[in-house]
């Protein structure tokens, strides 16, 4: 077997030796011939590995070793081996069937609610309760009663028979200290005649409008349209230096205290100390019952249907103290109800 492979190995040899062809017309001289091969090597008596594998040659000088093909140089003897071809890229796994019933992984949380989801949004904490309230306190004065004749003011003609009147009361007549106060609205510019705002009983205290002159109801030598205090007569009576406008709102307020050695008698218009103290008497002030008996009238004289007030009278107080200056100003325009006891002088 060894003399047959040799003997195949030199015609492959001579058969891959190359033909000698004439050089065509023109062209450069065929290159010098390559030296000869160097003389090959008795092989060895041993069979080839290969051989005794039991592989079949595929040509003279190649064999397949299961998946490798091996190359002999026939001059060296040396075995070549074909480099074996790059592994297959691996293959993508196959998707793995899906499940109609499994769930949907959550959708990820937005960092800022859409639209939609804040109408789903839990709603913001409470915020924390105010602080307490301190006790009420009366607020600034607001403007004085508006132009009008509605029905929480009292409205005279000037001629009316009948007015109103409240049951006597001794509250009504203080033994020392008094205080009025009414809003009015006058109609009449010219006065023949003084009108009563308020006066208890016949010939007891009360709250006028001045008709100066000689007519019979007015004072004589005094100013018509101020405001007197009447205690038994005009020439006992206390006047204020200023006369009250027509058609306007006034805020008339009469303080009277008796255990005063001066100025027992003040007459505020507006808030405003408005009193006459050169024509009016400064002590001796009374406060008279009229009577004891007979009721307050608003509107006109005590004891006759005479001395007709026109025009418009609004919250009345009558106060069995001397109220001062400063919550005359600072209350003049707040209605008192049934809770106004933060009022200094409330009690009274």
């Amino acid at each position: 077997v060894a003399t047959a492979v040799r003997l195949l190995l030199a015609s492959c040899v001579t058969l891959l030796k190359p033909r000698a062809h004439p050089p065509p017309l023109n062209m450069p001289p065929p290159p010098l011939p390559p030296p000869p091969l160097p003389s090959r090597p008795e092989l060895s008596s041993s069979p080839s590995p290969a051989l005794s594998t039991g592989l079949l040659p595929l040509s003279p000088s190649l064999f397949l070793i299961g998946g490798e093909t091996l190359r002999w140089r026939p001059w060296t003897n040396e075995r070549l081996s074909s480099p074996s071809p790059p592994p297959p890229p691996p293959k993508p796994p196959l998707p793995l069937p899906l499940n109609p019933h499994a769930p949907s992984p959550p959708s990820p949380r937005p960092l800022i609610p859409s639209p939609s989801s804040s109408a789903n949004a839990p709603p913001p904490p409470s915020p924390p309760p105010p602080p307490p309230t301190p006790p009420p306190s009366p607020p600034p004065s607001p403007p004085p009663h508006p132009v009008s004749s509605s029905g929480a003011s009292l409205y005279f003609e000037g001629n009316e028979i009948a007015h109103p009147t409240v049951l006597y009361a001794a509250a009504f007549a203080p033994a020392s200290r008094l205080t009025f106060e009414a809003w009015i609205r006058p109609t009449t510019a010219s006065l023949t005649e003084s009108q009563f705002i308020t006066q208890l009983g016949i010939n007891g205290w009360g709250v006028f409008i001045v008709a100066g002159g000689s007519a019979t109801g007015s004072c004589t030598g005094k100013t018509t349209n101020t405001i007197g205090y009447f205690q038994t007569s005009c020439e006992s009576s206390t006047f204020s230096n200023t006369t009250v406008d027509v058609d306007e709102w006034t805020h008339v307020a009469v303080t009277v205290n008796t255990n005063l050695t001066s100025n027992q008698v003040r007459i505020y218009l507006n808030g405003q100390d408005k009193t006459d103290t050169v024509t009016s008497p400064d002590t001796g002030a009374v406060i008279g019952d009229g009577g004891g008996s007979t009721t307050l009238k608003i509107g006109a004289a005590g004891g006759c249907a005479c001395a007709l007030y026109a025009g418009y009278i609004d919250e009345i107080r009558i106060w069995n103290s001397a109220v001062s200056a400063a919550t005359i100003s600072q209350w003049m325009s707040w209605e008192l109800g049934a809770n106004s006891t933060w009022h200094p002088d409330w009690s009274s």
